[in-house]
């Protein structure tokens, strides 16, 4: 028979996702919860399993810190010209049932080039890409959590000839952030030749390659690439930009531009040329009314 039970999240431990969540049944003999094949609705908040007998069940997260173990480095293609992209990827996986964090660096011949973070939950994995261009030419050692794979750069000459460059102007908005805010990296590209042509932009912190951006352009065409990140007080980033041939780099340390100043209001000043109109007209009308008025007394004696 089908057994469903319900549960509150507020009595699930903290770091244990819904998902993970099983049933259990009690066995004497063993001493011990023995654990079923289970169907989680985080919606309705219901756990399904299939049952034989009539026992004690229960629901039960298990909380065992996250571990994590990382394999199947893969290198394609193993063999590239300079400059060429070379895709590599790691499984990760959460052995732990509480959800965790882990950072991979991926070392080219014993230097740290790429950083990145896995965020799983417990008992989960994942595939990591990475993206690496090298212009060195020979046999090259990447290494990912203790596991190694080589590829090979030919050391044949780039035989394009366009170039692709930019201004030297990194712009960082917004202005006023606090650490850990999200703040934005522009750098505007050109391409100068007059046809379509490629490049790639890479951003890197304090020398690691964070992220790297393709781009395409036809001939004279500008465009801007952006960077989300976090900002970091001591943390120094680089905008590469490279082409078919050349390279240019343009930095911005202080991840901000000058505020501008806020304008002075213009000081008042007083019209006197209107303040003595006003008075004048004043005087003209209070004359017109006192003509007034005497002729009309005229007029009621004169009538008398």
């Amino acid at each position: 028979m089908t057994i469903r039970l319900s549960y509150d999240d507020t009595q699930i431990p903290e770091g244990v996702s819904e998902e993970q969540l099983i049933i259990a049944i009690w066995y004497d003999y063993l001493q011990e919860w023995v654990r079923l094949d289970t169907t989680v609705d985080p919606i309705n908040n219901i756990v399904t399993s299939e049952v034989t007998h009539f026992t004690t069940y229960t629901i039960i997260a298990h909380t065992r810190p996250a571990a994590f173990t990382v394999s199947n480095l893969i290198i394609n293609p193993p063999e590239a010209a300079a400059d060429e992209r070379i895709d590599v990827s790691v499984l990760v996986s959460n052995t732990g049932d509480l959800t965790g964090i882990y950072q991979l660096e991926l070392k080219v011949d014993g230097e740290v080039a790429v950083v990145k973070s896995a965020h799983l939950d417990g008992n989960k994995s994942v595939t990591v890409p990475f993206s690496l261009y090298w212009d060195t030419g020979g046999i090259h050692t990447v290494t990912i959590a203790g596991l190694s794979e080589t590829f090979t750069i030919d050391t044949g000459e780039p035989t394009t000839p366009d170039t692709v460059i930019t201004t030297n102007t990194v712009i960082a908005t917004p202005i006023d952030i606090a650490n850990g805010e999200s703040v934005a990296i522009r750098v505007m590209i050109t391409n100068t030749s007059s046809e379509q042509d490629k490049c790639r932009v890479s951003l890197k912190k304090d020398n690691i390659l964070v992220e790297t951006k393709e781009v395409t352009l036809d001939g004279g065409a500008s465009q801007p690439v952006i960077f989300t990140i976090l900002k970091e007080t001591a943390a120094s980033y680089t905008v590469e930009i490279r082409g078919p041939a050349g390279v240019f780099t343009a930095e911005d340390t202080p991840l901000s531009i000058p505020q501008v100043p806020t304008p002075t209001p213009p000081t008042a000043t007083l019209n006197w040329w209107l303040i003595g109109g006003s008075i004048a007209a004043g005087i003209i009308i209070g004359l017109v009314v006192a003509v007034i008025i005497a002729r009309r007394k005229t007029q009621i004696k004169a009538s008398r």
